[in-house]
C-alpha cells in the first residue's frame, strides 16, 4: 500500500513535454521570456506552499532553459545547508558550470577562482581563524598574507602581547578595508564577465521599420541571456543559512547577467526572519529588499489538488 503518489522524476534535460503533470508549460515559458530580456541583476521570489510542487516545475524549468542555451544552475539549499556559509557553496556551484560549459578553463574561470578566493578571505572572520589554531592545539599553522607577524606569532603561540595585539589587531584591520571592499568589488566584475562568457547569444528579432535614411535598423544584433541561479527548498533548510544565501545574493552575486529565482514558501522565509531576529521586526518588508519580484506558482487544477509533491 502506498500513501503517497509514486514521484515524478525529472532529469537535468528535461523539460515539460515529458510529463507536465501541473499543465505548467506556459507558465514556464513566459517566465523564461522574463528572465531573458532582463538588463539588470534580478532576483526572483517563486512562491507556493509546501507540496504544490515547485520543486518539480524547478527541474522542469531548468531542463527547459537547457533547452534554450540559457545557461543554469539548480541548486538545493535543503542538501547543502551544512556548510557554514553560502558564499562558498553558491560560488563552487558557478566554476563548475563554468568548467563544464567552457572547455580548457580559460582565463575567466582561473580569474572567477582566483577573485573567489579573495573574497572568501574577507568574508571569513579571524575569531574562525583563531579557533582553528585553537581547536587543533597548535596543529594547523596560520598562514594568511593579510595578517601582520604580530598576529601570526600571538595566534601561533610564538609570542606576542595581548595590549599591543589589540592595537595591532585595530590597526590591521582599519588598513584593509579599503583592500576588502576592492577585494569584493573584483569578485563582482569577474562574475559578470564569467556569466557573459557561459550564455549563449540569442538572435534577436531585426527591426521592422526603416530609419528616416531609408536603413533598416535593429535596435540589438543579439540578446544576451543571463545565467539563471535557481535556488530551491530556501524555506526548508537550516535558517542562518537560508538568511547567509539572501545576504550573499545581495551583497556580492547581484551583477549584471545573473538572475536569481528563489523557489520557497514566502510565509514560511518571513518565520525564519522573525526567529532570527525577533517576532516585532517586519519580516515582509525585511524580505523586499532582497528580491525585486515576486511571482505565486500556478495553483493545480482541480483534479491535482490531492497530489502533494516535493
Amino acid at each position: 500500500m502506498r500513501f503517497t503518489p509514486t514521484p515524478i522524476i525529472v532529469e537535468d534535460d528535461d523539460g515539460f513535454e515529458k510529463n507536465d503533470l501541473f499543465e505548467l508549460k506556459e507558465f514556464g515559458e513566459r517566465l523564461t521570456s522574463l528572465v531573458s530580456n532582463i538588463e539588470e541583476p534580478l532576483v526572483i521570489a517563486l512562491d507556493g506552499p509546501w507540496g504544490c510542487g515547485k520543486s518539480t516545475f524547478a527541474a522542469q524549468w531548468a531542463g527547459d532553459l537547457r533547452k534554450n542555451n540559457i545557461p543554469v544552475i539548480r541548486f538545493d539549499a535543503f542538501e547543502s545547508d551544512h556548510q557554514e556559509d553560502a558564499f562558498i557553496a553558491l560560488s563552487s556551484e558557478i566554476a563548475a558550470l563554468a568548467k563544464q560549459k567552457i572547455p580548457g578553463e580559460p582565463e575567466v574561470i582561473t580569474s572567477f577562482i582566483d577573485k573567489a578566493k579573495g573574497a572568501g578571505r574577507v568574508l571569513l572572520p579571524f575569531a574562525i581563524k583563531a579557533s582553528i589554531r585553537a581547536a587543533t592545539l597548535g596543529a594547523v599553522s596560520i598562514d594568511d598574507e593579510a595578517l601582520s607577524e604580530g598576529v601570526k606569532a600571538f595566534v601561533n603561540g610564538t609570542g606576542g602581547d595581548f595590549g599591543n595585539l589589540s592595537e595591532s589587531l585595530i590597526q590591521e584591520r582599519l588598513d584593509k578595508v579599503e583592500a576588502d571592499k576592492d577585494a569584493l568589488a573584483e569578485f563582482k566584475i569577474v562574475l559578470s564577465e564569467l556569466a557573459q562568457s557561459l550564455a549563449s547569444p540569442v538572435e534577436g528579432e531585426e527591426a521592422d521599420n526603416e530609419s528616416e535614411d531609408g536603413k533598416a535598423e535593429a535596435e540589438d544584433e543579439h540578446i544576451t541571456p543571463p545565467l539563471v541561479f535557481i535556488i530551491d527548498e530556501l524555506d526548508r533548510c537550516r535558517p542562518t543559512f537560508a538568511l547567509s544565501i539572501l545576504e550573499r545574493i545581495k551583497h556580492l552575486f547581484s551583477v549584471d547577467g545573473v538572475c536569481f529565482v528563489l523557489v520557497t514558501h514566502i510565509p514560511q522565509l518571513e518565520a525564519v526572519v522573525n526567529g532570527a531576529y525577533g517576532a516585532k521586526v517586519d519580516a515582509g518588508r525585511y524580505l523586499e529588499k532582497f528580491f525585486q519580484l515576486k511571482v505565486a506558482l500556478p495553483e493545480p487544477h482541480e483534479q491535482h489538488r490531492n497530489w502533494r509533491l516535493k
